[in-house]
């Protein structure tokens, strides 16, 4: 019996390493929802922590543009990326004026989850979830 060189091995990790990632990505595990009666923050991974009230405030703003059939720059966004633990669509407004970190919502304000959006070469955007603290 043959054993695997140390390269053979580094080669072998380096074929079979994307597919357990793609694995893991597609799992359809759903990502924590806050309850509106508790007090909780999101950190992104800029660093940057959003409070309860200033995204229930960014929500209701978000929610008041789907009714009135108004949208700025294109907000609020259907938003389709992340399973939530909550039923219905989900909507996406930004938090400030930079346009990289964003509430995610539901259609009655519902504070689901807060993104940060990281651009690619193609001129799209990657979607990346903040961490929910309680």
């Amino acid at each position: 019996m043959k054993l695997l060189s140390i390269s053979g091995v580094t080669m072998l990790f380096s074929i079979l390493a994307p597919v357990n990632s793609m694995a893991i990505v597609s799992d359809a595990q759903f990502l924590p929802v806050p309850h509106h009666t508790q007090p909780f923050s999101y950190l992104c991974q800029n660093r940057r922590r959003h409070n309860k009230s200033t995204l229930e405030n960014k929500a209701r703003i978000g929610k008041q543009g789907l009714d009135d059939n108004r949208f700025f720059n294109g907000y609020p966004a259907y938003f389709d990326e992340f399973n939530y633990n909550i039923n219905g669509d989900k909507w996406l407004y930004p938090i400030d004026d930079n346009h990289v970190d964003f509430v995610v919502f539901t259609r009655d304000a519902h504070v689901t989850g807060v993104v940060f959006r990281v651009p690619l070469d193609n001129g799209r955007y990657s979607y990346h979830p903040c961490q929910l603290e309680f």
